[in-house]
């Protein structure tokens, strides 16, 4: 791993310096020291914009840490914390860097997180500063996405249509508004796989239902949701047992599970239906 960049570590060293001696400064001072943070916030966030991976993670986040008002940092740290799967602190910070109302980026950053957290209040609450804001694409598409959770209704997704360009686009617009498979699969595609996850458990057991879930499970990193995974493709098998592509990938599951024995059978089973055995 690298380390961070010494003008980082050094920036940092001056921080906590001036935090300490800050507490002898009389209170008239503490403007300029207010002041001061904010455009060594801006500096931070100059110097993440030429970096990259953990360096520039860095950057952020201290630039974050500095000026909490500062909307480009807070956008930035916003989605390492998404990357990360924490779209609880995601929505906090976004939050109180303020312009929701103004900011499309930082209105599309907080709708995604609300999506991911799950609530059918504050994610209306975010579509609602989302929608008069959103241009791009990615935007556009958010609002879709979001509408659909929350119910509305499918016409006024698909008016949506208008306002995007590129064939993805539009492809995951329509799906936002042709039921819940199909919103589950634009939800996944589109980084969402909490949203995802919730709308697929919310309907009936069915073969392309567990199928998903067992795919978005196989995905996880914990054991816990491998288990899910394995029920879910065991569910779908029984409906659909010549399928030897999810037979491969029900025995990678299984390999993770530490059940080589199990994971044998299915790769078997695999071989033999594309063999056109019986």
């Amino acid at each position: 791993m690298r380390k961070p960049e010494n003008d980082t570590i050094k920036f940092f060293a001056w921080t906590s310096l001036a935090v300490v001696a800050g507490g002898g400064l009389i209170a008239s001072a503490w403007p300029s020291i207010i002041t001061s943070a904010h455009a060594q916030s801006a500096t931070l966030v100059a110097m993440g914009d030429k970096s990259t991976g953990a360096n520039a993670s860095l950057n952020y986040r201290l630039a974050d840490a500095l000026d909490h008002t500062n909307q480009v940092a807070a956008q930035h740290y916003a989605n390492d914390l998404m990357a990360r799967g924490d779209a609880i602190r995601a929505a906090k910070v976004i939050k109180r860097s303020g312009g929701l109302s103004t900011n499309a980026v930082s209105a599309e950053i907080y709708t995604r997180a609300e999506l991911e957290i799950g609530s059918s209040t504050d994610i209306t609450t975010a579509l609602a500063h989302l929608k008069p804001l959103a241009t791009t694409d990615d935007q556009i598409v958010t609002v879709a996405l979001a509408s659909a959770v929350v119910g509305e209704r499918s016409d006024t997704i698909t008016a949506l249509e208008r306002h995007v360009s590129s064939p993805e686009a539009l492809q995951r617009v329509r799906q936002a508004a042709s039921g819940n498979v199909a919103l589950a699969d634009a939800l996944s595609i589109s980084g969402l796989v909490q949203s995802s996850q919730r709308v697929l458990n919310s309907l009936p057991t069915s073969a392309p239902r567990d199928l998903r879930l067992a795919k978005l499970e196989a995905n996880s990193d914990q054991k816990t949701i491998w288990l899910l995974a394995a029920n879910h493709f065991e569910s779908y098998l029984l409906v659909m047992p010549a399928d030897s592509s999810v037979r491969l990938q029900y025995a990678s599951v299984l390999d993770r599970l530490k059940e080589p024995s199990a994971a044998g059978t299915q790769r078997s089973l695999a071989v033999k239906i594309e063999a056109g055995q019986p």
